[in-house]
């Protein structure tokens, strides 16, 4: 070993004795990340509410001027917000406020929007019969221009009319019938307003009406939606085109450019700060807007309300208006950052020219088909967990990079982008996101609406550009075709769908045939919508891998290139050993992604890595190597080997898996090993026997027992397992003088740390791969100085 890399070694060794107890990453000092006081704050937030309510079955003593005035609304509205906070129905604070609420005659248009939205959320058989009823008072009290207070009070508002509409809304979203012809004059005059701006009651337009004008416009033409007319080939001849286009575009500018970027400085325009954040998140979750103007709308509210939040977990105003109240400003917030914590599956990618309200934009021809798979996804493959869909527009957005907006996408699993033609579509710095995406774990799909020629050809440049790559047609034996596990997509169906692989995975894929207009339609009932549907389910369920995203505003980090081939001194780098010359790291990103895991232990390691072939001379002078393939190679001769194994058994060590599970790679890997060690066989390496002082898996080496991980496996009928299932680690190796000098899986661990595993995958999740990469490291770490 040469003078450098002991020395290096050594150092690195006092780093991890030092370090490796507080190995959390950050700093002490460093603030919590936003994403985890975000959900500290909704915990809060209930326990609050809870301890309000105090088993008395209702709220309403808790703004008594509010609740003698509009009896049961408070109660209503904490029920609906503790519901999206995660407060399951049968828990004993929601089942006696129900009781409360269905013992209340329907009289006040709030409460009534409201307990529908209650009943409705909490969907317990026996309050069916009162959302008919409410409904039906709905009807009877609907008046031109919507509703008043109450059935007496005639003078309707935009505040009033959008919890009614609420309230319809989620009735018909839990499949009641509801007043279509009501609707269509409620869609009518909010679409009449062409400037898209609301005030209160004739009064100047204001972010808490306009925010419900637009809320109003959209639900109302959700409900009353028709499906569009396809031919036999699934076009659209009005594609693109929809009546309230001009007054939703102008309302998108019009809060774009009132939203502020720090709402604890935006005056009078913020003066209901808590029914204006509820707003603001219905119009962003409709619209699937990430930005409003240049502001991540959720970010900055969630900014707000977590700095702004009581030490009782409450949020209360400043007697400036009905929102002050701790029991309905507490319940508006829970609405904003709970809906708005929602992991986003699917961002649509919006690109070209920013055109006038009212004017087709290619990117978004078809506005509902992501909203519909979306809810498809989750309702057949994910137990109905919550998950949404976003535009992601990088236009709105000025001054980040292309590795800094792909940070902000990478919270998405799937980007989609489709259109008619792409002749505007993408700068070099929207290149550079993409390419940049899809180098770190993202997957791409898109989709030649309507068929177009011009789609198809403008896209096939576009991706060459961002990949390097042509498209080329997926295979009768691609796993995606049955990825779900639960529907079976065949490929005669589309035998025309083309991918790009990227390392361990098909990174892109593409449908040049129309698919969008039947997912527009949601239409999973024909039978040409049905594959269309079940197809979108298999693709997520691939480029997912049936893992859930996570929540909004969870921090990725983008793994910078490291500058220069050589490490500096005392930093360690890793060798790659590849089985040919000439031959490329399957997941050239697995190493870099794990060394910047490790550099957050305030280690000193190098991301790039260097690559030798088994039977290279360099070998001896390097100690730490990794092998990662899915193929069957050709094992060298013992000679051939010697410089590895001398190498392997003065203090150096081989760590490597079989890419996805490969049975191929396995056998050989097996029979590299037993050529350099005939008198040996590869043994399990057991928590029970390696969780001593320096194990493998010990509290000295990893700050904490390392017991258990989870991947992915086989089933007794040979397929992988749908999920991953939490084990003890799976690895084996080769033990000499009381050292292991190999430490192999079967099961992936590159690919996943490539952020690259799909469902036929077996391995390992990310976080399990990261564990086992860095207590091999470390254990390498702590070997050098003999412990």
């Amino acid at each position: 070993m040469t003078t450098r890399h002991t020395a290096g070694l050594a150092l690195l060794l006092a780093l991890v004795t030092a370090g490796a107890p507080a190995r959390a990453g950050r700093a002490v000092a460093e603030e919590e990340p936003l994403v985890n006081r975000v959900k500290a704050a909704i915990d809060n937030g209930v326990r609050y509410l809870r301890e309000l309510e105090n088993d008395r079955g209702d709220f309403e003593s808790t703004a008594v001027p509010l609740n003698k005035a509009r009896p049961g609304g408070v109660t209503a509205l904490a029920v609906v917000a503790l519901l999206n906070a995660g407060v399951p129905p049968d828990d004993p604070v929601i089942q006696r406020c129900l009781k409360y609420l269905r013992g209340l005659e329907p009289s006040q248009s709030y409460t009534v929007g409201l307990s529908t939205m209650a009943f409705c959320l909490a969907g317990q058989k026996q309050d069916r019969q009162l959302i008919r009823r409410n409904l039906n008072w709905i009807a009877r009290t609907h008046v031109k221009g919507g509703w008043g207070y109450d059935s007496s009070y005639r003078s309707p508002d935009h505040s009033i009319n959008q919890y009614v509409l609420l309230g319809v809304h989620e009735a018909r979203l839990a499949g009641f019938e509801v007043d279509r012809e009501m609707l269509r004059e409620m869609y009518d005059l909010y679409n009449s307003t062409r400037e898209g701006q609301w005030g209160y009651r004739g009064q100047t337009p204001s972010l808490t009406m306009t925010t419900a004008g637009l809320c109003n416009l959209l639900i109302t033409g959700e409900d009353i939606a028709e499906k569009r007319k396809l031919d036999d080939k699934g076009v659209d001849p009005r594609c693109g085109k929809y009546d309230d286009a001009a007054t939703v575009g102008r309302a998108l500018t019009w809060i774009g450019n009132k939203y502020p970027d720090d709402i604890s400085k935006a005056g009078r325009s913020f003066i209901h700060p808590f029914y204006c954040l509820y707003g603001i998140e219905r119009a962003g979750r409709l619209t699937g807007r990430r930005f409003f103007g240049e502001h991540d709308w959720y970010r900055v509210g969630c900014e707000y309300l977590v700095s702004i939040q009581q030490e009782n977990g409450s949020w209360s105003g400043h007697n400036q208006g009905f929102d002050h109240w701790p029991s309905v400003s507490t319940s508006l917030s829970l609405l904003f950052l709970s809906k708005g914590r929602t992991p986003v599956l699917i961002s649509k990618l919006a690109w070209g020219d920013i055109r006038a309200p009212g004017r087709i934009e290619e990117w978004n021809r078809k506005r509902s088909d992501v909203r519909h798979v979306v809810g498809f996804a989750r309702r057949e493959l994910f137990e109905q967990k919550p998950l949404g869909w976003q535009v992601f527009d990088p236009r709105e957005v000025q001054g980040r990079d292309a590795e800094k907006l792909a940070e902000e996408l990478l919270q998405t699993p799937i980007v989609y982008i489709n259109g008619h033609t792409l002749t505007d579509i993408l700068n070099n710095k929207d290149e550079g996101m993409l390419r940049a995406y899809l180098n770190n774990g993202g997957f791409l799909f898109a989709e030649a609406c309507c068929n177009e020629k011009e789609f198809d050809r403008k896209f096939r440049q576009v991706i060459k550009k961002v990949t390097g790559s042509d498209l080329g047609l997926l295979p009768k034996n691609h796993p995606v075709w049955n990825a779900s596990g639960k529907f079976r997509s065949e490929w005669r169906d589309f035998p025309e769908l083309e991918g790009i692989q990227q390392g361990c995975k098909t990174v892109v894929i593409y449908s040049p045939k129309a698919l969008a207009g039947y997912w527009e339609n949601n239409d999973t009932t024909s039978e040409k919508g049905k594959k269309a549907f079940h197809l979108a389910a298999n693709i997520i369920a691939y480029a997912t891998g049936m893992e859930l995203p996570k929540p909004r505003l969870t921090e990725v980090e983008i793994v910078r290139k490291s500058t220069g081939e050589r490490p500096p001194k005392h930093f360690l780098q890793v060798v790659q050993l590849v089985t040919s010359q000439g031959a490329q790291p399957l997941a050239p990103k697995a190493i870099p992604n794990l060394m910047a895991e490790v550099g957050k232990l305030r280690l000193q390691v190098h991301q790039a890595q260097r690559k030798l072939t088994l039977t290279d001379e360099d070998v001896l002078q390097w100690k730490f190597f990794y092998m990662h393939d899915r193929n069957e190679f050709r094992v060298r001769s013992a000679e051939d080997l010697e410089n590895l194994k001398f190498t392997l058994e003065n203090r150096g060590t081989l760590f490597a898996d079989a890419a996805c599970g490969s049975k191929a790679f396995d056998k050989s890997f097996r029979q590299l090993v037993k050529t350099m060690w005939p008198d040996k066989e590869m043994e399990s390496i057991k928590v029970k026997e390696n969780q001593g002082k320096n194990g493998l898996y010990s509290r000295e080496v990893n700050g904490e027992l390392l017991r258990e991980v989870k991947y992915r496996r086989e089933e007794k009928d040979g397929t992988p397992s749908k999920d991953f299932r939490s084990g003890p680690p799976p690895l084996e190796g080769i033990k000499i003088n009381g050292r292991w000098v190999v430490i192999y899986s079967k099961y992936d661990i590159g690919c996943a740390l490539e952020k690259h595993q799909s469902t036929d995958c077996l391995g390992h999740d990310y976080e399990s791969a990261v564990k086992l990469g860095k207590a091999v490291i470390l254990y390498v770490l702590r070997g050098s100085q003999g412990g």
